[in-house]
């Protein structure tokens, strides 16, 4: 060893300067003190964590802004628009601050994708997404078996996505 003591992730930490996390968020004025407070805590929860770090360095590196809301309305606990280059979060259907950080890196993952010229609407770019809130809520790798997993749950969730690429070879 090198005299660093070990560490649970299996990734490379963020070391550029960076933004503070709070630098490019926005806050709904719909939000309520403890949904703000809640929004507080997940950005601390992603500045601390190497996967949340390098999911929000990518979504600064990309001058993608992060908004959050409380909207009934909106079905869906986070969205990346492309259009308007923003990833929104949507804290009525959040119980916790590690839950709106996880939602941060699956946007993330969506937005890294979507600059990195990949369509963004298959089973597949939300297998990846869910694979990478699994990395950075457990800090390891999820398992062969787990990413079967993953692929299994979404695919039963969304059949009606294009497939996009089958993750564990073959078609």
């Amino acid at each position: 060893m090198n005299g660093v003591p070990p560490t649970r992730y299996n990734v490379t930490p963020v070391t550029a300067d960076i933004v503070p996390v709070t630098a490019k968020l926005s806050f709904d004025s719909s939000l309520n003190v403890v949904d703000k407070s809640f929004d507080i805590n997940a950005a601390n929860i992603l500045a601390e964590n190497p996967v949340g770090s390098a999911s929000y360095a990518r979504l600064q590196n990309q001058g993608t802004s992060v908004a959050f809301v409380n909207d009934p309305e909106m079905n869906a606990m986070g969205l990346f628009n492309a259009n308007t280059n923003d990833v929104t979060v949507n804290m009525a259907l959040h119980s916790s601050p590690e839950e709106a950080a996880s939602t941060i890196v699956h946007e993330a993952t969506h937005q890294n994708g979507f600059f990195n010229g990949i369509p963004q609407i298959t089973q597949y770019t939300e297998y990846q997404a869910f694979r990478n809130e699994s990395l950075f809520q457990n800090g390891v790798r999820p398992s062969l078996d787990e990413r079967l997993n993953i692929w299994n749950d979404f695919q039963s969730l969304c059949p009606d996505l294009p497939q996009g690429k089958y993750p564990f070879g073959g078609s």
